[in-house]
């Protein structure tokens, strides 16, 4: 009788876990810094928390209600064995941290890209002596054959026709700038009032309105009369409302605060509290302006990032940050995300670093960062300008050592971010 005991004993232990009980990791794909989530009736019976492993790093493990315990990622990236050790039975899976996901050279160009969509890695830049077209998943550059002089106007401007890019062109002497349509063959559709160089951009506001923005000023000219022109120092780029009402210019300093401008009228509807606004996005609808900038240049002034109202401009979320300046920013076309690129440095070289933010409260999130070997080619990075696909859930960022001929030299490069899908089904452990 002792023996058959034991023997039952052996065979049926009491704290065994079925491989037919089910776990489940959450969110297999996660930022960096971020909790993984597993849920599992069988959690309700472990007294105490098990280990979580991610290949050999012991992660912290917190629980969150009976069935359901967390583990903190690092800050890291890539893709990792998961290991959870359960009492009577582990179970095995795969993490997928976003992050890096690599780096390739691009032509030499120079200027600002110009994104035509919000959900496509494609951009216009300037070369040399004309535009091309830039797939930025590819790296494929296709030559526009539109005219354009980086000594006229640095980088390429936006219009409110859709499918349409500004140019300036000039080999001694500067030309009108010409409103082009993209298509098998771009066509001129429009010229600007002055022949006069941009210096940074031109861009149509509307029909008849052209906004000049040079290293000092912007201009806009409308029905052959100068409707404004207002101090803007290194207006970089013109970005436009989702349904082309308004225009902003991106500058290093706004002593009057940013403006925004109505494109019909080409007049100031509001300004926004800030100095410098170097990074400008709109929401999908263009219900609210998101913007990283200075409030002023007083010493010790942090960056902020605020969130207004794109109809008043009042200012419903603004929050210090702690990052280096962004220089650019782009939602995320399927999440709830807000993505920032930065430009940081070891002291010698610089790299681009994504960081992600909360759209709905502007909370910090996670930083996606380039291996420490992968840095600029130029000691000086002239810029970064984002794109993002929303058919392979990347972001990319454009790297141009500098502006102008003079920075039309050195190779390109595009750096690869990989991103958290906006909806997991989740992933049955196994055994």
């Amino acid at each position: 009788m002792l023996v058959v005991w034991a023997t039952a004993c052996l065979e049926a232990p009491t704290d065994s876990l079925s491989d037919s009980v089910e776990v489940r990791l959450a969110n297999p794909a996660a930022w960096p810094g971020s909790d993984l989530v597993f849920v599992s009736r069988a959690l309700a019976s472990q007294q105490a928390l098990p280990v979580v492993l991610l290949d050999t790093l012991h992660l912290a493990v917190a629980r969150r209600d009976d069935s359901t315990i967390t583990a903190r990622l690092p800050d890291t990236s890539g893709v990792f064995a998961l290991h959870l050790k359960l009492r009577g039975g582990d179970r095995y899976g795969t993490v997928r941290i976003a992050g890096f996901a690599g780096r390739a050279d691009a032509p030499p160009l120079t200027g600002w890209p110009l994104a035509l969509s919000p959900r496509s890695p494609v951009v216009i830049v300037a070369a040399e002596s004309s535009l091309v077209e830039l797939d930025m998943q590819t790296g494929v550059t296709a030559d526009l054959s539109i005219r354009h002089s980086s000594s006229c106007a640095v980088s390429p401007g936006p219009s409110f026709r859709a499918r349409a890019v500004v140019a300036q062109g000039g080999a001694g002497s500067c030309e009108r700038a010409v409103t082009w349509a993209l298509g098998s063959t771009p066509s001129p559709l429009d010229s600007g009032p002055t022949a006069s160089a941009a210096d940074r951009i031109w861009a149509e506001l509307s029909p008849g309105m052209w906004l000049q923005a040079s290293h000092h000023f912007i201009t806009v000219y409308g029905s052959g009369a100068t409707i404004l022109t207002e101090q803007l120092e290194s207006g970089e780029r013109v970005l436009f409302s989702p349904d082309r009402s308004l225009a902003i210019v991106l500058a290093a300093f706004a002593p009057n605060d940013v403006p925004i401008l109505e494109s019909a009228t080409g007049t100031i509807k509001f300004r926004l509290p800030l100095a410098q606004a170097e990074a400008i996005a709109f929401s999908t609808d263009g219900d609210t302006i998101f913007a990283a900038g200075r409030a002023s240049f007083d010493g010790g002034e942090p960056e902020r990032l605020l969130a207004a109202s794109a109809a008043s401009g009042h200012v419903a979320i603004d929050t210090p940050l702690t990052m280096p300046m962004l220089l650019d920013l782009g939602l995320d076309p399927e999440g709830p995300w807000l993505y920032g690129v930065a430009l940081t440095d070891d002291g010698v070289l610089w790299q681009p670093i994504i960081h992600v933010f909360d759209r709905h409260t502007l909370g910090y999130i996670a930083s996606l960062r380039p291996p420490t070997a992968v840095v600029c080619r130029a000691l000086f990075c002239g810029q970064v300008g984002l794109a993002i696909s929303a058919s392979d859930r990347k972001l990319y960022v454009l790297e141009i050592a500098g502006w102008g001929p003079t920075s039309i030299t050195i190779p390109s490069g595009i750096y690869a971010f990989d991103l958290v899908p906006m909806t997991q089904a989740g992933q049955i452990l196994s055994p």
